[in-house]
């Protein structure tokens, strides 16, 4: 990109897409918005608005995001999609379509979430949560966060995120990612080969890493064998990063001490998975970045990208979907 053009004709796909069209005609007063609100008139939309930009969401929680009819759109050259994870996207001609993300939008959010555990969980509330249930007293010695080791797979916008509250709040950290080089705030820098390792010195295993063939299944038997009995993993990340038929096993045998999942394999997760009967298991329905008018900061970081497309300067969130962790 290098001159200004004029303002691309936009399609929205979101089956809540009016927030969206008040903020982008309030930036954009002149501009041409399209809306698909159905999976089921998308092909017709894109074939009748012929959008060159496109602002895409899922329809609703548990249906695919639908790029490949974007892709095999002829007018279309860039799509943005209003989330960071790539692992549900086909591939794509990218001499003719720019992918942008909306990564670091919702990091801080996450981050919160992952925080909130680790200081949850070192405090000792899951083990008075299941006296409660059985009306017991009985008081338990802990040691502040501040003695305590967090290692985080993947170092991304959240992971680096989580890096800086940890140590504010006095942890040791610990990174492991396939990039050699510093990251503020993290102590030490484990290589994807040394995983395990890293994984035996640390208090809370913490997973912020894209799903990739490099990743899927990344944690597994081997990795839970090495870590502590009193650890506890933590997954914001994806589902399948984990092995889940060996997760289920370290828990139902303490190799662990427990799991934090907000992800699963399959979502929502199935009512007959073990997951649900173990009480070191706790389970949220994939909300760690579920704030409240989460779509309004989305929507900013498009519009923000928008006048850089407008202008012909280079887009932010560029997706690379060689990279790695």
């Amino acid at each position: 990109m290098g001159t200004s053009k004029q303002s691309p004709r936009v399609l929205l796909i979101h089956d809540r897409a009016q927030i969206h069209v008040d903020i982008l005609q309030s930036r954009f007063p002149d501009l041409e918005i399209g809306i698909c609100a159905d999976r089921s008139a998308l092909d017709d939309t894109l074939a009748r608005f012929k959008p060159e930009a496109v602002f895409s969401f899922k329809f609703n929680v548990n249906e695919p995001l639908p790029h490949e009819a974007i892709f095999d759109c002829e007018s279309v050259r860039w799509v943005h999609i209003a989330g960071a994870g790539i692992d549900h996207v086909c591939p794509w001609d990218g001499d003719r379509i720019t992918l942008t993300n909306s990564a670091g939008v919702l990091s801080p959010y996450m981050a919160e979430y992952v925080m909130s555990a680790m200081l949850m969980v070192n405090f000792g509330f899951p083990t008075y949560r299941n006296q409660q249930h059985k009306r017991e007293w009985r008081q338990h010695a802990w040691r502040p966060i501040d003695q305590r080791t967090a290692l985080l797979v993947g170092l991304g916008r959240i992971g680096a995120r989580v890096a800086k509250q940890a140590k504010q709040n006095g942890m040791k950290v610990l990174g492991a990612r396939s990039k050699n080089q510093p990251v503020e705030h993290v102590d030490e820098l484990y290589p994807p080969d040394e995983l395990g390792d890293a994984a035996a010195r640390a208090d809370f295993v913490c997973l912020h890493v894209p799903l990739t063939d490099d990743t899927r299944g990344l944690i597994d038997a081997e990795v839970f064998q090495r870590m502590k009995p009193s650890a506890w993993l933590i997954n914001t990340a994806r589902g399948p990063v984990v092995n889940e038929g060996d997760l289920i096993t370290a828990l139902k045998e303490d190799q662990i001490a427990g799991a934090i999942l907000d992800v699963f394999g399959t979502e929502p997760l199935s009512k007959d998975s073990p997951l649900w009967a173990l009480e070191n298991a706790w389970i949220t329905p994939h909300v760690s970045d579920s704030i409240a008018d989460w779509e309004r900061p989305m929507c900013e970081l498009f519009c923000d990208n928008l006048e850089r497309y407008i202008a012909g300067q280079e887009l932010t969130n560029v997706v690379d979907a060689g990279r790695g962790y």
